[in-house]
């Protein structure tokens, strides 16, 4: 983050980098929004298949292992995807009044001095976002991958059952 290079932009410059600076992370917000809601409803979805599995192992005197299998990778499923809507540190658009006191009671801060600090901030915060972005996608991945692994173990069984 190079303060020193956005105060040497001109004014225009340095007020449309900051609007789209402000845009993008409300674009990231609005994308994290939607992903931890998809996670959520997935995670549902996915303990409801868990407890149906377990209703039906529950019926038998000794569960068939593709059902425990089943089970506990569709439980697992449902760990990474509540773990991908799980609350992180998040940067949020704008700046508290409070952070300008510095700037005004330094005279000798300029104004383009602070708009290339908050445009430096915006920076560091897009990056902080899109960090907890990839690490949510990486658990709903996960979640993706346990989820198929536990379709192919439906998939696998059924046939060996119906070719007995």
């Amino acid at each position: 983050m190079n303060i020193d290079l956005y105060e040497s932009a001109d004014d225009a410059t340095l007020s449309e980098i900051s609007r789209h600076a402000e845009s993008l992370l409300a674009s990231q917000l609005q994308t994290a929004i939607a992903a931890d809601q998809r996670a959520l409803t997935f995670s549902g979805l996915l303990v409801a298949g868990v407890a149906a599995i377990i209703a039906v192992a529950a019926g038998t005197s000794r569960p068939a292992l593709p059902l425990v299998l089943m089970a506990t990778l569709l439980g697992l499923a449902a760990v990474c995807s509540l773990w991908s809507a799980r609350p992180t540190r998040w940067f949020f658009v704008g700046t508290a009044p409070v952070n300008w006191e510095a700037d005004l009671t330094d005279p000798e801060k300029t104004l383009r001095r602070s708009k290339a600090e908050m445009v430096a901030h915006y920076d560091s915060g897009l990056y902080q976002n899109a960090e907890a972005i990839r690490h949510a996608a990486w658990a709903m991945r996960s979640a993706l991958v346990l989820t198929g692994a536990a379709l192919w173990v439906a998939i696998i069984w059924a046939w060996a059952q119906a070719l007995r």
